[in-house]
């Protein structure tokens, strides 16, 4: 079942570019082992895009192979590519390596319309036996995804949205809709920005960046918005805080930078992006001291 804290975890690359196959599979074990119950592999923090069909298959497997040692678990592998054939066939791949949903970005480069960005989930749709979920991020795409468009992807078969642009409107007509909820439109925000808000109305999943380096705090920051709402506030301010207080650059470049801090070295991201450690040493020593303090609050709770 989907449904709780998800990791869109990074990829770690090589000096010569290469996955670091054996660095994912570790952070993937530590994040689960920590409280997350998904991993959403080569989305935008897994740089899918900068990845070859065959390195995002792998990927997929690995994830599935791990997923299987942590009772409870799921992988949502994202398929999204620019062009539709190739979308299609890892979503096939997706399927054949075991993972328990899909998911695709809508396709970029070129302003779509409703009818085509339609046309483009009703392939991936009909390539999977499994769930697939559209992914609205118009910060990438520019291309936003309506209520309308939503309402007619749930008719084509899509299973949900995974959404990173914290629309209340959209959430809240997601909902309310009787159109919808004839067969139940799974909703995942794609932060925990606005989580306690959402939570109140009925969201139960979340996938957060911040599991990437902190995957301790989300998982209390989720619980105990379903078991205790004072603590659920208090970590929620302890999230922002720290999430404010961390930021370098992309957040590619913030997750790695942060990880670092926490004593774990990984590596590189792939070009053209860019992670540099040895001119922000102090801002490491700095960011190691927040994420401590932040789960020695946490923790005290």
């Amino acid at each position: 079942m989907i449904k709780g804290i998800i990791a869109p975890n990074l990829t770690f690359f090589t000096t010569d570019g290469k996955v670091d196959e054996n660095k994912c599979i570790w952070h993937m074990h530590w994040m689960l082992e920590k409280g997350v119950n998904g991993l959403f592999v080569t989305g935008t923090y897994g740089s899918g895009s900068l990845m070859t069909l065959e390195e995002r298959i792998k990927l997929f497997k690995t994830a599935r192979t791990i997923s299987e040692q942590h009772p409870s678990s799921f992988v949502i592998a994202h398929v999204g590519c620019p062009d539709t054939e190739s979308s299609v066939l890892l979503t096939k791949a997706a399927q054949e390596a075991g993972v328990d949903a899909v998911s695709a970005i809508v396709p970029y480069n070129y302003k779509y319309t409703d009818d085509e960005i339609l046309r483009f989930y009703s392939q991936v749709v009909k390539s999977a036996s499994i769930p697939v979920y559209a992914y609205n991020n118009p910060d990438l795409t520019n291309i936003p995804i309506s209520f309308k468009l939503v309402k007619r992807l749930e008719e084509s078969g899509v299973a949900g949205l995974k959404d990173s642009a914290i629309n209340m409107q959209l959430v809240s007509s997601i909902l309310n809709s009787n159109a919808i909820n004839g067969r139940r439109f799974h909703y995942i925000s794609g932060t925990t920005t606005g989580w306690l808000a959402f939570q109140k109305i009925g969201i139960d999943t979340m996938i957060a960046g911040m599991c990437n380096y902190v995957p301790e705090i989300v998982e209390a920051l989720y619980r105990y918005s379903f078991t205790d709402p004072h603590k659920a506030s208090r970590v929620y301010e302890i999230v922002n805080e720290l999430g404010s207080s961390i930021k370098v650059g992309n957040s590619v470049a913030s997750s790695h930078i942060s990880l670092k801090a926490r004593g774990f070295d990984p590596d590189f991201a792939r070009l053209p992006l860019t992670v540099s450690y040895d001119d922000k040493k102090e801002k490491i020593s700095q960011i190691a001291n927040l994420i401590d303090e932040a789960i020695r609050k946490t923790d005290s709770l």
